[in-house]
């Protein structure tokens, strides 16, 4: 699932592209990591020390990236509900571990907060706060389906054409409602902590589709916006095709293998020609072009 994903169309346009778009796939992952390995379980009491650990992880997505509060709200969030649905740990328990998880990733983001507040009277990037305003509500919910399409497929690409019409429209709700049944029956047999995370990844999810789908401007950037979702589509994906292929009585493991393979292969291979056919240069790479042409206006 790496491996297609990192040279897949989606993943070398958006780690490639000279901005924190990799840097804030990753993070979520390092976090996730650290969630799986170290959380004590859904009815043992959290250490300080995981929460803190938890929350500087947490903070360190912050400047990267500052919608990683998404992901903090959604941890502390599912942290405060695994309290009201467990029998042996009590719910001010996790609103007090929850409470910690926040407090150490606002330490960890409030140099940066303080640093834009002192330069610009406000803890929001100007960028950011433009593009908010140009922003019309929902105005954004149009580009959700083409790209979760791209990113449940992990290799395919929809053409900038096509992202907002009526049948990628309805073929893109149809399969992401489907692959969101077919996920959660997929993850049945997992074990509580993975599972736990699987609910931190969804809320996050459609908290990220939310604010920029309905509440941001800048509709043009909706595929950068969410690839940080794009990981955690590749292994879901994957995972419900190795149940599928299970559920199927397992037939011919090194066939499958190898006709999985060679064509998503094929397909990443056609797609990265096709997206490279008029030369190898990033859109974003303009800004080094200019300072190396001497045209960055500076005196």
């Amino acid at each position: 699932a790496a491996a297609v994903w990192y040279v897949s169309p989606i993943g070398a346009r958006y780690t490639q592209n000279c901005l924190e778009t990799g840097a804030a796939a990753l993070v979520p992952l390092v976090i996730c990591l650290y969630f799986l390995r170290h959380a004590p379980g859904r009815d043992s009491p959290w250490s300080i020390s995981y929460c803190m650990g938890l929350g500087a992880l947490l903070g360190l997505g912050f400047w990267v990236r500052n919608d990683s509060v998404l992901l903090s709200a959604s941890v502390c969030g599912v942290t405060v509900l695994s309290g009201l649905s467990s029998n042996s740990i009590s719910p001010f328990r996790r609103v007090a571990e929850a409470a910690a998880i926040g407090f150490t990733a606002l330490l960890v983001v409030s140099p940066w907060l303080a640093f834009n507040y002192s330069l610009f009277e406000s803890i929001v990037p100007i960028s950011g706060i433009s593009q908010g305003e140009k922003g019309v509500f929902g105005g954004n919910l149009v580009e959700v389906p083409g790209i979760l399409l791209e990113q449940i497929s992990v290799v395919a690409m929809v053409p900038q054409q096509w992202q907002t019409t009526p049948v990628v429209l309805f073929i893109g709700s149809l399969l992401a409602a489907t692959w969101l049944g077919v996920a959660v029956w997929a993850a049945r047999g997992l074990d509580p902590i993975p599972r736990e995370w699987l609910l931190i990844a969804l809320v996050w999810s459609g908290l990220l589709v939310f604010f920029y789908g309905a509440i941001y401007g800048a509709g043009y950037f909706m595929g950068r916006y969410l690839f940080v979702l794009s990981p955690w589509m590749a292994l879901l994906t994957t995972l419900m095709a190795l149940r599928l292929w299970q559920a199927f009585g397992e037939p011919a493991p090194r066939a499958a293998a190898a006709v999985a393979f060679g064509l998503v292969l094929a397909i990443a291979v056609a797609l990265d020609v096709r997206a490279y056919r008029n030369g190898l240069n990033n859109g974003h790479f303009q800004v080094v072009d200019q300072v190396a042409g001497g045209k960055h206006g500076l005196g």
